[in-house]
């Protein structure tokens, strides 16, 4: 027979190692959506550009324009 003082700290390790295990699972949800929301930044940043991009070539446009005129 196991005696049960060698059982309970082997049901602890086994315990310990299931919180270690959710706690890593969870930091990789968490990296994940962290990824997420940076490449959802990064797609505002480069749309944001590109509307600058436009609003500029407007503007210039107008001056032509205005110059011309």
């Amino acid at each position: 027979m196991i005696a049960s003082n060698t059982v309970f700290p082997v049901i602890e390790n086994v315990r310990l190692l299931d919180e270690a295990l959710e706690a890593l699972r969870e930091a990789q949800r968490i990296r994940s959506s962290l990824t997420g929301a940076r490449k959802g930044v990064d797609g505002a940043r480069e749309a944001l550009d590109i509307m600058v991009t436009r609003v500029e070539a407007s503007l210039a446009r107008i001056e032509t324009l205005i110059a011309s005129a």
